[in-house]
């Protein structure tokens, strides 16, 4: 853990990384692989809001109020050229995280698969509140064919408008697959 904490110790608080490093040692994930990660660790953030909307599951939305004010009227805009954006997943905890790991775990995937589609908990743009899992209401799921949509064209074309990016392009920089619904908003 020390490595861990001298890495991030001028910018994180000592408490949250331990509860990452704690999370990791727990699903197996080593402090090597972490400090080897080409991208940095996310904060979680403490001043999100319960949206005044439900995801495509009917959980309640937790984000970062300016995000979903954007994300509103990015929808807003794309539904007026009659098309449907919809949140899928918002802001997750490091122990929530850890839990969506350990539930692939348990179904006898293999760690190093998983991390290429999930990072390690801290390491998440979710922990945020500013990511977003987008999808459409024909898709209601996580599936690279979000990018045959109409809507990801319309992302593509629109969303930097609104202070969106895609965080995972293919062959992005950071090893993770290439995720056409994750989108972040910019600070």
């Amino acid at each position: 853990m020390t490595l861990i904490i001298s890495k991030y110790k001028n910018i994180l608080d000592e408490k949250y990384i331990h509860r990452v490093v704690t999370a990791n040692q727990q699903l197996g994930i080593d402090i090597e692989y972490i400090n080897n990660l080409n991208f940095p660790m996310q904060l979680e953030a403490n001043d999100n809001i319960i949206a005044d909307d439900l995801d495509v599951y009917g959980r309640n939305i937790i984000v970062q109020d300016a995000a979903f004010k954007a994300f509103k009227k990015m929808q807003s805009a794309a539904t007026q050229d009659k098309l449907d954006l919809r949140i899928l997943s918002a802001f997750r905890t490091v122990e929530y995280q850890q839990g969506l790991i350990l539930n692939k775990l348990k179904k006898g995937q293999n760690l190093k698969e998983i991390l290429s589609v999930l990072a390690p908990p801290g390491f998440s743009e979710h922990h945020t509140g500013r990511a977003l899992d987008l999808t459409t209401t024909k898709l209601k799921t996580l599936t690279s064919d979000f990018d045959k949509t109409e809507e990801f064209a319309w992302l593509i074309n629109n969303a930097n408008n609104y202070n969106f990016y895609l965080s995972f392009p293919k062959d992005n920089q950071y090893g993770m697959i290439y995720e056409p619904w994750h989108w972040c908003f910019k600070k």
